[in-house]
């Protein structure tokens, strides 16, 4: 930090107030609106019946997700986000006035399967262009966000063609767990030197996340998936008015339920819900109160093979719920939307 700090100007959250904003809310938000992509894997399957339901879609609506009959994938993706305003601790919506804040993101993913078909490693790099306005005075800012690797294993390997009554097989689901690891590769809150904060790139932190995603196909073209998922911030020291404070982020909870179309090889398409919780943060090992955050967004996707089954168009679109109580002490919410394109490599699609 420069010996002499940059006066402040309000953050597009306080502009309404005219407050200016404190280091801890910026660090905050930082935190708050980072997010990380993991690849995935769902399983192999031989019958050609149900190879439309696996390379057509993998029943998740997450861009980039490498299908089970895909041997690995390179994704890039382009994403570009839209804040609207910001939840208060008590969870009431205030719209953002005289400021804007706008977010475009180019992401390139990509994995392969490891020693057994099972098992998935992949990973992420994003790079962000970051735009602020407050006034008349204007930010934009480059730089790498946290960058994330993963690993995923099939613990169960359901069945694909659908539940038959009678037929107990059929209602075994995919179970899918992973483990992923985010890299504080971003620029953190407590290290930027932007009035506006558009430097501020990533989370600031080492990230341990865990999750498992069961994934049912009801029919041959119809599957519904759950995730949840566990995260771990781990603390770090950050230097707030010359003094140096141990911090960290609460326990943070990924929910996320799927339901998936898949009308034939060619295409795919269906529609999301997603929350987040948010535990309160600790300074110097005492709990913040009034800190813990929750969010909540809903949205649909469209897939489609441009040259099947080696390039694909995916489209995702999503926006946070704007309406009182369905998030709180959560920054810069509003639309979202991501366009990638993906090469995928394979031996077989038939999985032989």
């Amino acid at each position: 930090m420069p010996p002499t700090p940059k006066p402040r100007l309000p953050s597009p959250r306080s502009a309404s107030r005219g407050a200016l904003p404190s280091r801890a809310r910026r660090l905050r938000s930082a935190l708050l609106s980072s997010a990380a992509l993991s690849c995935a894997l769902l399983s192999g399957t031989s019958s050609s019946a149900a190879a439309q339901a696996c390379c057509a879609g993998t029943g998740s609506g997450e861009v980039g997700l490498v299908g089970p009959c895909h041997d690995g994938g390179l994704t890039t993706i382009l994403g570009y986000q839209r804040a609207l305003g910001s939840y208060d601790a008590d969870g009431n919506f205030h719209r953002t006035t005289g400021a804007s804040v706008d977010d475009l993101t180019l992401t390139v993913a990509g994995g392969m399967r490891f020693v057994d078909r099972r098992i998935f490693v992949g990973a992420v790099v994003p790079m962000r262009l970051q735009h602020r306005r407050f006034g008349e005075h204007r930010s934009a800012r480059v730089g790498f966000g946290d960058v994330g690797v993963s690993a995923r294993a099939m613990v169960v390997q359901g069945s694909m063609r659908g539940v038959t009554r009678g037929r107990p097989e059929t209602w075994v689901p995919t179970v899918d767990v992973v483990s992923s690891l985010q890299a504080p590769t971003g620029r953190a809150p407590e290290r930027s030197a932007d009035a506006l904060g558009a430097d501020v790139m990533g989370m600031g932190a080492w990230t341990l996340g865990l999750g498992a995603r069961v994934t049912s196909f009801l029919t041959l073209r119809h599957s519904l998936s759950v995730f949840v998922g566990w995260r771990h911030a781990f603390a770090r020291d950050v230097e707030t008015n010359e003094r140096r404070q141990r911090f960290a982020l609460g326990e943070i909870v990924d929910v996320r339920l799927t339901w998936a179309w898949i009308p034939n090889l060619f295409y795919s398409g269906g529609a999301f819900v997603a929350f987040t919780h948010t535990g309160n943060a600790t300074r110097d090992g005492a709990e913040l109160p009034r800190s813990a955050a929750h969010r909540t967004a809903v949205g649909a996707f469209f897939t489609r093979y441009l040259r099947f089954p080696h390039l694909e168009l995916s489209l995702l679109v999503s926006i946070d719920t704007l309406f009182p109580h369905a998030s709180a002490n959560t920054p810069q919410v509003g639309p979202s939307v991501m366009i990638a394109m993906s090469r995928w490599f394979h031996r077989a699609w038939s999985g032989d």
